[in-house]
């Protein structure tokens, strides 16, 4: 089993094409979390009010506590994991 690591965040979360993935993620106040997200995901979007951070991916969590969309910085994101994709900080 050969595992592919990718040197930016965003293109590693981007190259999951819809499949379930781990980010580990530390946010503005410094607590590290671990999210199960997906991309592809448009459900209750309607495309008003949408800011654009720049170096920033948004996605939909899957997980029961932290359900919804997220946004998350590159200089945040420490570990994305999904299948034989990896990229680690």
């Amino acid at each position: 089993m050969k595992h592919k690591t990718i040197s930016n965040p965003l293109k590693a979360i981007k190259q999951t094409a819809g499949r379930f993935a781990s980010v580990t993620y530390i946010n503005k106040q410094g607590n590290t979390k671990t999210y199960t997200i997906r991309t592809g995901v448009r459900k209750y979007t309607k495309g008003i009010g949408k800011t654009v951070v720049p170096n920033s991916v948004t996605v939909f969590c899957v997980d029961l506590a932290n359900r919804g969309y997220k946004t998350f910085i590159q200089s945040g994101i420490k570990k994305v994991r999904c299948g034989k994709l990896t990229f680690t900080k």
